[in-house]
């Protein structure tokens, strides 16, 4: 019993030691530079969570790490209510089914393969029919106003 409790202490011992700065490494050091003066308060999820995007960003080529800034660059430009709004279009969206979720995928890329301008009509006419769906929810319980 004694060799079972001291093999799961050896195993286990070092995911609940806390990973301190100065045992990441020179690169992961660099990438993660913003959170250095915060290390010591962040829980070791947290920190885990940390390592390993900056493990994923040090094995992205070039292209990958010039992608990723270009769409934080757009995340940090959007208004608080318009991030807001597309957290929760993706916690609908993490909500849905794994084929649901493949369903969409799949139409999305449909219409990414669609012509410029037909991307755009039918980016209207979702508008117009979500313009209506709203003025007919909005019209909901009140009476209608007849005309003079």
């Amino acid at each position: 019993m004694m060799r079972f409790t001291l093999l799961i202490c050896l195993l286990f011992c070092h995911s609940v030691n806390a990973v301190e700065w100065q045992d990441l490494s020179r690169q992961q050091q660099q990438v993660l530079q913003n959170a250095q003066q915060n290390w010591t308060d962040l829980s070791q999820e947290h920190r885990q969570k940390l390592i390993l995007g900056a493990d994923r960003w040090l094995a992205m080529d070039s292209g990958q790490r010039q992608q990723i800034k270009q769409r934080f660059d757009t995340w940090q430009a959007l208004k608080p209510e318009q991030r807001q709004h597309l957290k929760e279009q993706f916690q609908k969206f993490r909500q849905l089914s794994p084929e649901q979720r493949q369903q969409m995928r799949g139409a999305f890329d449909k219409f990414q393969k669609l012509p410029k301008e037909q991307r755009a009509k039918m980016r209207e006419k979702f508008q117009q029919a979500k313009q209506k769906n709203q003025n007919r929810r909005g019209n909901k319980g009140k009476p209608r106003r007849k005309p003079d």
